[in-house]
């Protein structure tokens, strides 16, 4: 009769447990949230170049006596890490693929947490992986430099060097030229990602007070290909730093014509990372019309951030300089993300052309003809851009 009255007992606690959750119908027992531990990611592995654009992500969770009730999921697109592509499991697969399909020849981060309920348990870490195909060594493209920005100042001496890579694969690595001499005589700073990351870091920290000049040029193999331009920073830990004088060239620039631009009035968010890389050599105006004068040239294959666009999405504000705005046709470049998602600037005031005396600066006919004031002219010995 005891023995009998203990079993009945036992197969009762079994069933208030199973009801209450600690014993899932699997039979493996729930983790209590106090004792949640970071997940292992096991695939894809660290650094590697997959095929698939719906890859799965896969992990092992060390407890092998229990399970959390769910899993969380990060996953952003490089190289600024800033957007939020994850999910969760809802349940204890240790599997889990992106809802939508990822981009071609782009880098990836991700990483994964155990939950119970809406508590998330530790944070092991991100992995990195690649998305194909890889780039035809007789096809590689040159970089575009994105930060430091050409001329920046920066408050570190480890920083992060960022580029761009124009088309949708990806390289076997890049090499890094980073010197304090403009023809890069010395090489001693320089290195190589080893991969198809687009950031890198010097292996030391930099001298302060100091500019540095740097270049990226993708590698297949031991075949490089073309190099980007060349950008320069300086190093300014304190803010103390006297002005240096950079060696190299001086750069020449256009003379910048018209009115002080009108400060546009934000509407809604900002987005991190969107940036604009012109086609041609465009004008970039003080305001969302070609009836504004021009305050500078965006150069063509030089990507810009982009700061947010009118309402009709059909002009894009971009920075030529940390702080220094202006307006560049939706038709002059490419953007790298859904412009849509741009802030939304309130157009700047349509202003009367102020009567200018550069015609003859603009030595074509289509550049020519953008200038309200402006006419192409022709005689029977030569062609010129004149006032109308």
């Amino acid at each position: 009769m005891k023995s009998k009255w203990c079993f009945v007992l036992a197969g009762a606690m079994i069933l208030f447990l199973a009801l209450s959750g600690c014993v899932p119908s699997g039979g493996t027992p729930t983790c209590s949230t106090a004792s949640l531990q970071a997940p292992s990611l096991t695939g894809p592995p660290m650094w590697s170049v997959v095929n698939s654009l719906s890859p799965s992500l896969n992990w092992t969770y060390p407890d092998p006596g229990c399970n959390p009730q769910g899993y969380a999921i990060d996953l952003m697109t490089g190289p600024f890490f800033t957007d939020d592509l994850g999910g969760g499991t809802g349940n204890p697969s240790t599997s889990w693929s992106p809802g939508s399909p990822l981009q071609p020849g782009k880098e990836y981060a991700w990483g994964v947490q155990a939950i119970n309920g809406t508590t998330l348990g530790p944070y092991a870490g991100r992995s990195y992986f690649f998305t194909g195909p890889m780039c035809e060594t007789s096809a590689l493209n040159a970089p575009a430099l994105l930060q430091p920005a050409n001329g920046a100042v920066v408050s570190e001496l480890n920083p992060t060097l960022i580029w761009h890579y124009p088309d949708p694969c990806v390289p076997q690595g890049y090499r890094i030229d980073l010197s304090t001499d403009y023809t890069f005589a010395d090489t001693s700073l320089s290195g190589g990602t080893g991969n198809p990351s687009t950031r890198w870091g010097p292996g030391d920290p930099l001298a302060d007070c100091t500019v540095y000049f740097w270049k990226v040029a993708p590698i297949n193999e031991i075949t490089l290909g073309p190099a980007s331009g060349i950008f320069s920073f300086t190093t300014d830990v304190h803010g103390t730093c006297p002005t240096p004088t950079p060696a190299g060239p001086t750069p020449v620039g256009p003379t910048p014509v018209g009115p002080t631009p009108v400060g546009p009035t934000p509407v809604g968010p900002t987005p991190a990372g969107f940036v604009f890389i012109p086609n041609i050599n465009s004008y970039c105006r003080f305001g969302p019309d070609p009836s504004f004068p021009w305050l500078e040239i965006a150069m063509n294959g030089q990507p810009y951030l982009l700061d947010g666009r009118n309402l009709n999405n059909d002009w894009f504000r971009i920075m030529i300089t940390p702080s220094r705005g202006c307006w560049v046709p939706a038709g002059a470049g490419t953007p790298s993300g859904d412009t849509l998602n741009l802030r939304v600037l309130a157009d700047v005031p349509t202003v009367t052309p102020t009567p200018v005396s550069f015609c003859s600066s603009f030595t074509d006919t289509k550049s020519c003809d953008a200038q309200p004031a402006c006419e192409w002219k022709r005689d029977p010995t030569h062609a010129w851009c004149g006032k109308k």
